[in-house]
C-alpha cells in the first residue's frame, strides 16, 4: 500500500536447499536490496496481504503432518523480517480471506471433514472466529461419515494427500 516493498511467492525447487518442492513467501524493498523471506510453505503456497499500514504482511500458514492432520494459524510478520505473531489458529481449512480497510476482520470460506463449506468472521484483535452463512444448507442433513485421510506420493517422491467422506451406513 506505501509502495516501497513488494511482496511475491514462487517455488523453490532447489535439491541443495530442501530434497522437496518449497513455496517461499518474499518481501523485497522496491529502493534496492534483496528479498527477505518471511516464510517458505512446504505443500504448497499459502495466502497472504498486507497491513492497513503497510509495516506487517499477514499470510495463512498450514501445517499437515499424520500426528496434527490439519492446523491453519493466521500470522502477521513486520515486512522487514523477523518473528512472526500468531493472530489465531483454527483445526478448519480456510481460503479466500478478505479483509476489512482497519485489518480488524477478516471474512473467509472454512470447512473441516464434519463441517461443509461456510462463511466465516475473525476479529483479528481478539482471535474470536464466528460463522455466518452456511454455503450450501441443503446439504446440511446429510449424513456423513468423519472424512478418511488418503495419502500418495508422485514419482519424484513428493507427498500429497487427500480425504474422502461416504454416506454413513456405507459398505
Amino acid at each position: 500500500p506505501d509502495h516501497n516493498f513488494v511482496a511475491y511467492s514462487g517455488i523453490a525447487d532447489n535439491p541443495a536447499e530442501s530434497p522437496w518442492t518449497t513455496y517461499p513467501l518474499k518481501v523485497k524493498p522496491l529502493a534496492g536490496g534483496p528479498p527477505v523471506t518471511i516464510v517458505s510453505w512446504p505443500e504448497y503456497a499459502g495466502l497472504f496481504w498486507w497491513g492497513a499500514d503497510s509495516k506487517e504482511l499477514y499470510y495463512s500458514d498450514q501445517t499437515h503432518s499424520a500426528e496434527d492432520p490439519l492446523e491453519e494459524k493466521f500470522k502477521a510478520v513486520p515486512v522487514q523480517g523477523g518473528k512472526a505473531r500468531l493472530i489465531f489458529e483454527s483445526s478448519f481449512h480456510h481460503w479466500m480471506y478478505s479483509l476489512d480497510r482497519s485489518n480488524r476482520f477478516a471474512a473467509f470460506l472454512r470447512e473441516d471433514n464434519t463441517t461443509m463449506d461456510e462463511l466465516a468472521l475473525a476479529d483479528l484483535s481478539t482471535g474470536e472466529i464466528r460463522p455466518l452463512a452456511a454455503l450450501n444448507p441443503e446439504v446440511q442433513n446429510f449424513e456423513i461419515t468423519p472424512a478418511h485421510r488418503i495419502d500418495t506420493f508422485d514419482h519424484r517422491g513428493e507427498h500429497y494427500w487427500g480425504h474422502y467422506v461416504l454416506p454413513l451406513g456405507y459398505q
